[in-house]
C-alpha cells in the first residue's frame, strides 16, 4: 500500500473543506442574517421586523446564530456529497496488463462477496452485488476452483435454483460465515491465501466489487509477505464493470454508493494500511 494513494483523498478533503469554510463564511453568515429577517419580518404591518416576537422559543438574534450553523452544514454537506460523486478515480483499481488473455489460463479465482441480504423471515439472500459478481465470473472466467464468501455461496445456490442447472464450477468457501464475527477485507485475504495454499494454487484472478476490489488487491499484497511460501502466488486484477449496491444490506455502509465510499476512503483504507499482519505470521 502506498501511503500517499491511502491519505491523499484524505488530505484533499480536508483542505477543500478549510478552503470552502474561508470562502463561504461571509456567505453563510448573510445567508442565516437574512433567513432571520425574514422569519422575523410580519408582513402584514409593512414588512417591519418584530424584535420581540418568538419562534421556537428564540428570537431573531438566537434564530440568526441557528439559521448560520444550518447554513454552514448544509454547505459541508453538499461539499462532501460533491467530493464523493468524484472520487471514482480514486477507488477503482488498476486492471494487471494483459489480464483478460493471462485469466484464461488460471483455474482459479477469489470472489469476495459483498452485502448480504435478509427476507421478512431473517433467512440470508445474496443481493444484488454478490449475483452481479458471481454472474460476471461465470461469465468472463475460465476458472475451476472458486473460493467465495457465503455472500457467493448464497449467490450460486439462487442461480441454481431459478435455471435448474448447475453452475459447473467448484466452489470453495474461504472461512465459515458467522453473523456475529465480523471478517473485513483483509483477514478474507489472508484466509483466500491460507486456502490457496492448502489446494496448491499459486495464479488467482481476483473478483470483487468494483470500488472495494483496488483495496481488496492491496491486502493481498500485504498477507502474501508474511509468508515465504506465498511470495510466489499471482494475483490477476481485472476491470470489473460498475457493480450494484444491495440496498437492504446488513451492512449499513453497504447499502449504497455515497456512504460505501465514504467508509472506504476514510476508514477502511486506513484502517488495513495500519494494521499489523504479526497475528497472521
Amino acid at each position: 500500500m502506498n501511503p500517499f494513494t491511502i491519505f491523499f483523498p484524505f488530505l484533499l478533503f480536508v483542505s477543500g473543506a478549510a478552503l470552502l469554510s474561508i470562502i463561504m463564511a461571509p456567505f453563510v453568515m448573510i445567508g442565516g442574517g437574512v433567513l432571520a429577517i425574514l422569519l422575523y419580518t410580519d408582513w402584514k404591518s409593512k414588512n417591519k421586523t418584530v424584535e420581540y416576537k418568538y419562534i421556537l422559543g428564540m428570537k431573531r438574534q438566537q434564530m440568526t446564530t441557528v439559521l448560520t450553523l444550518l447554513c454552514a452544514v448544509l454547505a459541508f454537506a453538499g461539499y462532501s456529497l460533491l467530493f464523493l460523486s468524484c472520487s471514482g478515480p480514486w477507488l477503482r483499481a488498476k486492471p494487471t496488463k494483459g489480464w483478460e488473455n493471462r485469466m484464461k489460463s488460471i483455474d482459479t479465482a477469489i470472489v469476495l462477496g459483498f452485502g448480504i441480504e435478509k427476507d421478512d423471515k431473517g433467512n440470508l439472500l445474496a443481493g444484488r452485488a454478490n449475483r452481479f459478481l458471481l454472474a460476471w465470473t461465470l461469465e468472463n472466467t475460465t476458472s475451476k476452483a472458486l473460493l467465495v464468501q457465503e455472500g457467493i455461496r448464497l449467490a450460486a445456490m439462487e442461480i441454481e435454483a431459478e435455471s435448474g442447472k448447475p453452475i459447473q464450477r467448484d466452489l470453495v468457501m474461504i472461512h465459515a460465515h458467522n453473523e456475529k464475527n465480523y471478517v473485513n477485507t483483509l483477514q478474507a485475504a489472508y484466509f483466500a491465501f491460507k486456502k490457496m495454499s492448502e489446494l496448491g494454487k499459486s495464479k488467482a484472478v481476483l473478483v470483487a466489487h468494483d470500488l472495494q476490489l483496488e483495496r481488496a488487491y492491496w491486502d493481498l499484497v500485504k498477507v502474501r509477505k508474511t509468508r515465504p511460501e506465498w511470495k510466489h502466488i499471482e494475483i490477476i486484477v481485472p476491470r470489473i464493470p460498475k457493480t450494484p449496491f444491495p440496498g437492504d444490506s446488513i451492512q449499513w455502509h453497504a447499502r449504497g454508493g455515497f456512504r460505501y465510499k465514504f467508509i472506504e476512503l476514510f476508514w477502511s483504507r486506513p484502517r488495513d494500511y495500519f494494521t499489523s499482519t504479526k497475528s497472521f505470521q
